[in-house]
This record gives C-alpha cells, sequence and structure tokens, in this order.
C-alpha cells in the first residue's frame, strides 16, 4: 500500500471516529469527503485565539494554564478514549474560547 493510500486510511477512520465524539472541549466535525482529490473536513467554526498564537504573545498566567491545560487534558482523554491519538491534533489547533 502507498503511504498516501495509507495516509488516506487514516484520514478516513480518523475523521469518523471525529465524527462520533461529543465533548465541550472537542470542535464538531460536520463533513467529511474529497472534491478533485483533495481531502476535507467541515468543522464547526470556533472563534478565539489558537493557543500557538496566544503562547507568541509571551507566557500565560498561572490561572490560565491551569483552566486550560485541564480542559485540553479533558478534550484529549474523551478523543484518546475514542481511539484518536495525539498525533492528529497540533499546537495550533486549540483556541481560546473564553
Amino acid at each position: 500500500m502507498s503511504a498516501d493510500a495509507t495516509r488516506k486510511q487514516r484520514f478516513e477512520r480518523e475523521a469518523r471516529t471525529i465524527s462520533g465524539l461529543n465533548h465541550p472541549n472537542i470542535c464538531a466535525l460536520y463533513d467529511v469527503g474529497s472534491q478533485d482529490g483533495m481531502d476535507y473536513l467541515v468543522m464547526e467554526c470556533v472563534e478565539g485565539e489558537t493557543l500557538a498564537n496566544r503562547l507568541a504573545k509571551g507566557p500565560m498566567p498561572l490561572e490560565q494554564v491551569l483552566k486550560y491545560g485541564a480542559q485540553i487534558a479533558e478534550g484529549l482523554e474523551r478523543a484518546h478514549r475514542s481511539g484518536v491519538g495525539e498525533e492528529s491534533i497540533r499546537r495550533e489547533e486549540p483556541v481560546e474560547c473564553g
């Protein structure tokens, strides 16, 4: 099996798994598909600043680190229990929503 075929199978498997997740710290996945050879996901639009952008501004107060760390950990725990690995989550993805 080619690397592209393996990647596509993983993409589709994880998309099916993610679409079944329902957790307040995980954005909803509404659709997955392919158009003109390009795979895509249709996800919930979450307003806020990404974790990567926030960290680029400098250190966060301890209270904020603990709050967001706990929320990210809860979402990761739910994802892991459903078979989604952390290699699927990039630092750019967590969003500060308030």
